[in-house]
């Protein structure tokens, strides 16, 4: 009913936009480490010897894919957030249980990364506070997916004379997202951030 779609709303909302802001701090602090313009262990969670963010962000495991951990997590939670948050917004609303249901899609296949991402945290001897947290917003965006679809109206037969707006929509979309690991590996063959990062886990 509605009372259960506008709290799965707000719970996804929520959940994707502290994402979001989790994930800015966490690449901006990285970026500021490899360029030099800020001393290791200063950050808003270095804690201690073992709870250090700037430690995490110092290993390999923090480019577990090559591109930063933190910028594909910055690029994924508001790559997601503007597709669900815009294609309300500017798509028909015949396409809005495709947006849904795309994004409680991509929300399942990221939740199963997670655990591959809590295993390389065992790796390491130091704890980053805020890398957890990521994880658990990713469960309750997901979780909240799956409630707004329940609880949302059938497919609207008439999507089919949308499909091209919503393919325009999937490709600003899917650019915003890897815009942004584009955009950090040319800034790092530039120069930009200097040459202080730590190697990538496979493939340096």
């Amino acid at each position: 009913g509605a009372p259960a779609r506008q709290r799965a709303e707000w719970a996804l909302g929520g959940a994707l936009g502290v994402g979001v802001l989790d994930c800015a701090y966490l690449t901006w602090r990285f970026v500021a480490l490899q360029a030099g313009w800020v001393e290791p262990g200063t950050g808003l969670c270095s804690w201690s010897a073992g709870i250090d963010c700037d430690r995490v962000l110092s290993t390999p495991e923090a480019r577990a894919f090559y591109v930063p951990n933190a910028v594909l997590g910055w690029g994924f939670f508001s790559g997601a957030l503007l597709w669900w948050w815009g294609g309300h917004r500017w798509l028909p609303g015949a396409l809005s249980g495709w947006v849904d249901r795309a994004l409680t899609l991509w929300l399942g296949i990221a939740t199963l990364l997670t655990f591959g991402f809590i295993f390389l945290m065992t790796r390491i001897s130091a704890l980053c506070p805020f890398c957890p947290w990521n994880h658990l917003w990713t469960w309750i965006a997901f979780g909240a997916g799956v409630a707004l679809v329940r609880a949302g109206p059938p497919l609207d037969p008439s999507w089919r004379d949308h499909a091209p707006r919503l393919a325009a929509w999937v490709g600003v979309c899917v650019a915003w997202c890897l815009g942004w690991q584009a955009a950090w590996l040319l800034l790092t063959a530039l120069g930009a951030f200097g040459t202080g990062g730590p190697p990538p886990l496979w493939g340096g």
